[in-house]
């Protein structure tokens, strides 16, 4: 009613988290869509921060195609020194020890996992 046009910018970025605050959640999850480079992730998750807000942010090869050559545990460094609260992974080809090594290293930074297609159960298909 504001007349605001959403995109994938800064912008929409603050009024989702400035929603957020407002209403009581911890954390927000930006999904599929969002394109930072990764000096805009430090504004990001600053204004989140501000706000009493944790973040999750997708990885995956539309994201972030400048790091395909991370290693799993590379971008759990990379998105635990973001700052961020939690990785949402996404179009990975799980299978069960990829999601238990996925889930334990993500615990070792103490961050949270959401995954974006079903994982295979940790105790196999």
């Amino acid at each position: 009613p504001d007349g605001f046009r959403y995109g994938n910018g800064f912008d929409t970025f603050k009024r989702f988290i400035d929603f957020s605050a407002e209403n009581g959640f911890k954390y927000f999850m930006y999904g599929g869509g969002w394109k930072a480079a990764q000096s805009q992730i430090d504004e990001y998750v600053d204004y989140a921060d501000s706000k009493g807000i944790g973040v999750f942010l997708l990885y995956d090869d539309n994201n972030f195609p400048e790091y395909d050559y991370l290693s799993l545990q590379g971008v759990v460094d990379l998105y635990d020194g973001f700052g961020l609260a939690g990785i949402k992974w996404g179009r990975a080809n799980y299978d069960p020890e990829w999601t238990r090594l996925s889930v334990d290293m993500v615990r070792e930074k103490e961050l949270l996992v959401n995954f974006h297609d079903g994982p295979r159960p940790m105790i196999g298909t």
